[in-house]
């Protein structure tokens, strides 16, 4: 017990009191040095998002090859992430070549970034086929860039700008070619068809 001694009135207990002050700011220092962090926290990379840089990634195409975002800098990008067993994926697919074969002359970039970690790369050559799809078609073999993306559900769809960042994410689908083409207006330079 800590008692304050009244102004004129002597305190027999100053020493004892001390002692009990001294231990308890000892038993506070070792328990701040016992529960330090001994090593840094990781650091952990946010998914992007609206407003960030995309982030650079090389990946393996269909066709032969391999493709890097960061070819693409300077250029409206839709980054598409999707499988040939998603319905939704499926759906969308007409649409996205529609506008990649009428907007591709002004700048436009259609990546088909396929989960190939969960899909079949013969399922993918044939779906290609089917679709007559003419934009890359790249493979996400070990899942990586999906993790790196975020990508939680299929499709999700990212609207990158020339200047490379990310200006929308539209998770889930199909998204109509309509909504396709207003999106693809705010990305490109006024202008054209």
């Amino acid at each position: 017990v800590i008692r304050f001694a009244a102004q004129g009135e002597r305190d027999d207990d100053a020493p004892r009191n001390g002692v009990v002050i001294g231990l308890t700011a000892l038993i506070g220092g070792a328990w701040l040095w016992r529960s330090r962090v001994t090593a840094p926290a990781p650091i952990v990379a946010e998914a992007p998002r609206p407003g960030y840089r995309a982030l650079a990634f090389t990946l393996p195409a269909l066709d032969g090859g391999t493709v890097s975002l960061t070819q693409f800098r300077g250029r409206a990008v839709i980054l598409n992430f999707w499988a040939t067993w998603c319905p939704p994926c499926r759906a969308e697919m007409p649409a996205l070549q529609r506008v990649y074969a009428r907007y591709a002359d002004r700048g436009l970039v259609v990546l088909g970034l396929n989960a190939t970690a969960s899909d079949d790369p013969a399922a993918v050559r044939a779906f290609q086929q089917r679709y007559g799809l003419t934009f890359p078609i790249l493979l996400d073999e070990s899942g990586t860039v999906n993790r790196t993306y975020g990508v939680a559900a299929l499709p999700t769809t990212f609207f990158i700008g020339p200047d490379g960042q990310i200006r929308e994410i539209v998770v889930g689908g199909p998204i109509r070619e309509a909504a396709l083409e207003a999106r693809i207006r705010t990305l490109l330079p006024a202008g054209g068809p």
